[in-house]
């Protein structure tokens, strides 16, 4: 009878202790090793996980990851790098057992993007450490994502030489990816003191390569920086370093304009832009307005020899 009572409390503790690792997740430091090889495996980038990684097992499979940095591993100053505060991912059992991992929310929070400003161009900055893969050799183990949400983001771009930093704060984005690949992005940012809110839609292949056209329409709402919302749409497709769009064509309120873009992101970004517009207002405040000097009648005007055009 004793031995009864001591199997029954000892039963009773285990389901204690099990239900408690159901709600408080499981620790899961061993994950930590394995999860930074497979991301270094795959994309040439260190990953770097400074705080906890544990397991969650109630509502749902979930890992998530605090104190996170993605860096290219010749990047010796940190100039540019990714941090974020906390991934979470929430995971099927069944997709683990079978092999292809889909992952039904995936939560960021507060991740920053820190982008250097060169002076001038040069030899590719961080080189990809991995050639992209061709059209038959897409990795099929990849892990498949329906939901993606993005909380209080930032892009840093900054310049340690000259002590120069601009950065585009309050990035929150929701991302929704469909079974037939469409994909729908919104969401809103700030720029200095100008909010941002954007609507992206396209329609993803079922393997990314290079020169492969994707089709996409975005809205663009910033008050203070035109004067109506933006509406647009294009095909967009990679040539290594380089985005290409074409097709571009749309209009700003009523004021319609086509044209194309590129955007050289090897080293110092490139970006080469061809519009024609039929007519374009932008909004600019008193406040912020130039000042506009007129000479003096008897001062010479400055001389432009010798003049070089540079890149911006």
């Amino acid at each position: 009878m004793r031995a009864w009572k001591i199997a029954g409390s000892a039963i009773a503790a285990v389901i204690v202790l099990a239900v408690l690792l159901l709600i408080v997740g499981v620790p899961s430091g061993f994950l930590t090793s394995a999860i930074q090889s497979r991301v270094e495996a795959a994309t040439g980038y260190r990953l770097s996980i400074a705080g906890s990684t544990r397991i969650g097992l109630w509502p749902s499979l979930s890992v998530t990851m605090n104190d996170v940095t993605l860096q290219h591993p010749k990047d010796r100053d940190g100039s540019n790098r990714l941090t974020v505060d906390s991934v979470q991912a929430d995971v099927t059992l069944a997709s683990i057992w079978s092999g292809h991992p889909q992952v039904t929310d995936l939560v960021i929070v507060r991740p920053v993007m820190h982008v250097p400003l060169l002076r001038e161009r040069s030899g590719p900055l961080n080189p990809p450490l991995r050639q992209p893969a061709s059209g038959g050799e897409a990795d099929d183990n990849s892990p498949a994502i329906n939901h993606l949400t993005v909380t209080d983001g930032a892009i840093e771009f900054s310049n340690l030489r000259d002590r120069v930093t601009n950065r585009i704060d309050g990035i929150h984005a929701d991302a929704a990816i469909g079974s037939d690949r469409k994909i729908r992005i919104t969401g809103s940012a700030r720029a200095g003191e100008h909010p941002l809110k954007f609507d992206i839609g396209a329609s993803a292949p079922a393997h990314l390569t290079d020169r492969q056209n994707i089709p996409v329409e975005f809205k663009l709402d910033a008050p203070g920086l035109l004067q109506a919302p933006l509406s647009a749409k294009a095909e967009v497709r990679l040539n290594g370093a380089v985005v290409m769009i074409n097709g571009l064509s749309g209009a700003v309120g009523d004021r319609a304009f086509n044209g194309w873009a590129s955007v050289d992101t090897s080293s110092k970004p490139l970006v080469k832009l061809d519009l024609d517009f039929q007519r374009l207002d932008l909004a600019a405040s008193a406040r912020t307005a130039p000042q506009v000097r007129k000479a003096h009648p008897r001062r010479r005007p400055c001389s432009t020899a010798g003049a070089t055009r540079r890149s911006i």
